[in-house]
């Protein structure tokens, strides 16, 4: 599918961006493109989880990593090699995998208009600037770097903001209509996504297997709380989790308390589970596939039940 005569405009754009090139300059923009990595937008995503409001949480993680697996997708089944494959000199960092379209425009279309639609209220002109200066800064950055041709960033942002958009439009009353749904089916339905997901993946099964962990885990606390509220409206003896909010003294201490302890858990998780390289190498999709769902799992599940054990709630599901 890659004809390299198509791409060679975009070689000249990138050369004609890097004549500005400078060691400064290119130690900013080596920064700033990590502003539309995954990394950035688990932080903050699990920030607002834990911390703030754990339905926002999920609705943000839950509606990025679908972009993130598609992104992967759409990587692999377009197999376009990077710029400089073509021309190593134009490549300023190391990056791995296929190019078109760009995961961190993308990544930066989906998760700053999802996070300024979900997390500001009444903030217009903010909103606006995340939802477009950020993308549009961290797509320079990747054509400046010479590891996306323009095309790719272009391609990135549009699928971004489209599955942005398809958020916002139509999240609230899909997961209205699911969320009667009997658990078995939920989790069919999550299982075929992935499953589908990891088909077109070409073995990038990280993305997928953190949303699968991640929703199941979602799926058996909040089911396990609806079940808390049903047995007390008939009566039944429940256990009460804890306070809803800190005391005003102490809510700055319990959020960062519950920040850490709950990425001491999922980097435990993440680290017990990696396997040496060579080890497994026949199961190796496997084994990551497992360790990123347990990631993911550990994230929406496991966390918040120790949040409620040792730690004053700051939000509740």
């Amino acid at each position: 599918m890659f004809k390299p005569e198509v791409y060679e405009w975009g070689i000249s754009v990138i050369r004609a961006v890097q004549v500005v090139s400078h060691p400064s300059f290119t130690a900013a923009m080596k920064m700033l493109t990590h502003i539309g990595s995954p990394a950035v937008a688990v932080l903050i995503i699990l920030f607002v989880l834990w911390c703030v409001d754990f339905k926002t949480g999920f609705k943000l993680f839950f509606l990025t990593f679908i972009a993130f697996a598609l992104n992967i997708c759409l990587k692999n089944v377009l197999g376009v090699p990077r710029p400089f494959v073509l021309d190593p000199v134009i490549g300023l960092i190391a990056e791995t995998g296929f190019s078109t379209p760009s995961g961190h425009a993308q990544g930066a279309a989906v998760f700053w208009t999802l996070f300024a639609w979900c997390c500001l209220q009444n903030r217009k002109k903010t909103k606006i600037a995340l939802a477009l200066c950020i993308p549009f800064v961290v797509s320079f950055t990747r054509v400046y770097l010479g590891v996306h041709y323009p095309t790719d960033v272009l391609l990135g942002m549009a699928a971004g903001y489209l599955c942005a958009l398809g958020g916002i439009l139509f999240y609230e009353g899909a997961a209205q209509k699911i969320r009667p749904l009997k658990r078995a089916y939920k989790l069919l339905a999550l299982a075929l996504l992935c499953l589908l997901a990891n088909h077109f993946s070409g073995g990038g099964v990280s993305a997928s297997a953190a949303l699968f962990g991640f929703t199941l885990g979602y799926i058996f606390l909040t089911e396990k709380k609806s079940s808390e509220h049903d047995a007390e409206a008939h009566g039944e003896k429940t256990v009460e989790p804890k306070s809803a909010d800190a005391p005003r003294g102490t809510r700055i201490f319990v959020a960062a308390a519950r920040f850490c302890l709950g990425g001491f858990l999922c980097g435990a998780v993440y680290i017990a589970l990696k396997i040496p390289a060579g080890l497994l190498s026949a199961y190796e999709q496997l084994v990551d596939f497992a360790r990123y769902a347990a990631v993911g799992f550990t994230a929406s599940n496991l966390a918040p039940r120790c949040f409620e054990k040792f730690l004053t709630r700051v939000s509740r599901p």
